[in-house]
């Protein structure tokens, strides 16, 4: 499902200097396996999270999510993964239903598979009540959901989610179609 070789990114200091953000990870995960990325703020967690969804390229070293490599296929590693990251992906003037049923358009759903999906993901993580609800008027609890919902619409092969306030369960997996199993590793 996901597979890293000697995957790193560098970045130029102002003075010139080449520091690394992520140095030569090497990761093996299997389709169905819950894996955490551990480590201090300014440990690389998000720039490997950026560049396994295309976000950001690799300085060297190569990366396939789904079976596609990062840098040349990126379109179709994008079609079969959910990402939400450490922001606000919702806007902030549009309803909660809308941001979701948008999103799934953007996906290619028709208009009403979309609001059905939105209905159903809204209905998993107890946002049902507030499909109707501005997302300013959010509380950021609530809009994390949102964001969840918004990167579990397309029904991805893979999913990450960088967020460390709220549980992922099993259980939430199943329930908006994600298959968890296995015996979440833990990797350093």
């Amino acid at each position: 499902m996901i597979e890293t070789d000697s995957l790193s990114r560098s970045f130029h200091a102002p003075d010139g200097e080449e520091v690394f953000a992520v140095r030569g990870i090497d990761l093996r995960i299997e389709a169905g396996e819950t894996v955490a990325v551990l480590g201090p703020n300014g440990a690389g967690k998000s720039t490997l999270m950026r560049m396994l969804s295309t976000l950001l390229p690799p300085s060297s070293g190569s990366a396939r999510v789904a079976g596609f490599d990062v840098a040349s296929q990126g379109g179709m590693v994008r079609e079969h993964i959910g990402y939400v990251g450490q922001g606000n992906g919702a806007g902030h003037t549009q309803r909660a239903i809308d941001e979701v049923v948008t999103q799934g358009r953007i996906y290619g759903l028709g208009r009403a598979a979309a609001r059905q999906r939105a209905g159903e993901l809204l209905a998993v993580l107890g946002l049902e009540n507030l499909a109707k609800r501005k997302t300013q008027a959010m509380s950021g609890g609530q809009r994390r959901r949102l964001d969840l919902a918004i990167g579990l619409v397309n029904k991805p092969l893979c999913f990450s989610w960088t967020n460390r306030q709220q549980a992922w369960t099993r259980r939430t997996a199943a329930t908006c179609g994600i298959t968890s199993s296995g015996s979440g590793r833990r990797r350093t």
